[in-house]
């Protein structure tokens, strides 16, 4: 009854912040976030579930700006966006956090979850012709969504860094 009431509990505070929405998405903004994120780090501690944080940033969102313009950077973050709603589950919290980045909580997820849901999201972003680099962390009853948000954006410039170094470089 009370995992019932529960779930009610959290379907209303999603129709709430839907007024917390990205307006070029769609997607739940920072604001958003931080109220589901909160949502959910109760149930982790309440529960003892885990939840899987990933974080994505657009790689190439600046050169797309400076060489195709503003409406061409915004047609990719629509389509980054797109490709994670489509890689996500439905329970599961999509939030564009600002310009080019964007989070996923993996609601009531483990570990492996969390590496499917990072790779469904890969390869949805790669299917969509969106480049991106991401990170990924685990929230429970005693690491919150907003630490694990931080080791998962650690990671994710940790990769971005990689793939700068295996860039060839270019003579001017």
């Amino acid at each position: 009854m009370e995992l019932k009431a529960d779930n009610e509990s959290s379907r209303a505070e999603r129709f709430e912040a839907q007024a917390l929405s990205d307006a070029l998405t769609g997607l739940y903004n920072r604001a958003g976030w931080e109220q589901l994120a909160a949502s959910e780090d109760g149930r982790n501690r309440r529960y003892g579930k885990s939840s899987a944080v990933v974080v994505i940033d657009l790689d190439d969102l600046k050169l797309v700006n400076d060489s195709n313009g503003h409406a061409a950077g915004d047609e990719l973050i629509r389509c980054a966006a797109d490709a994670l709603t489509q890689a996500s589950r439905t329970d599961d919290i999509v939030a564009r956090l600002g310009g080019d980045e964007f989070a996923i909580i993996g609601v009531n997820c483990d570990k492996a979850g969390g590496e499917a849901l990072r790779e469904r999201v890969t390869q949805a972003l790669h299917q969509s012709g969106v480049r991106a680099s991401l990170g990924m962390a685990m929230a429970n009853a005693r690491n919150d969504i907003a630490s694990a948000l931080t080791l998962a954006d650690v990671q994710m410039y940790e990769e971005k860094r990689l793939k700068k170094s295996e860039q060839p470089e270019t003579i001017n």
